[in-house]
């Protein structure tokens, strides 16, 4: 086994265990988070830009289902430039929501999504060259 499969190796094991304490913090929150599987389109209402205290951007946005009008407020990686806002929400109780961002990073996805990629490009001359 030379030097550049032990670097491949090593990878894989920090990704597995960093991925692992990203789920494992997130917790009570990605248990909240998974809940909200249907998804809607919402309406931006409110912006908040980052500050010192909050570095992420926020929004309250609301949305219309089955008759009834719901709110939340999320965080968003852009500031959007149009009102519209992808949300989930939990079909057994849809005032419970989070915007399609919340959903994807407090889950844990981002970060294991980021790490493959990660992953994957220190692996890839490994693969594909010979």
């Amino acid at each position: 086994m030379g030097a550049y499969d032990f670097v491949i190796i090593a990878t894989a094991v920090v990704f597995v265990m960093v991925s692992l304490i990203i789920v494992a913090t997130k917790g009570k929150r990605r248990k909240r988070y998974l809940k909200c599987t249907q998804m809607v389109v919402g309406r931006i209402v409110a912006r908040d830009p980052a500050n010192d205290n909050d570095t992420t951007p926020r929004c309250d946005y609301e949305y219309n289902l089955n008759g009834q009008r719901y709110s939340g407020r999320g965080g968003i990686y852009v500031m959007h430039f149009n009102n519209s806002v992808k949300i989930r929400y939990n079909p057994n109780d849809p005032r419970e929501s989070c915007t399609n961002y919340d959903y994807f990073w407090e889950t844990g996805f981002g970060e294991m999504i980021a790490f493959a990629i990660i992953f994957v490009v220190i692996a890839f001359p490994r693969i594909f060259v010979r």
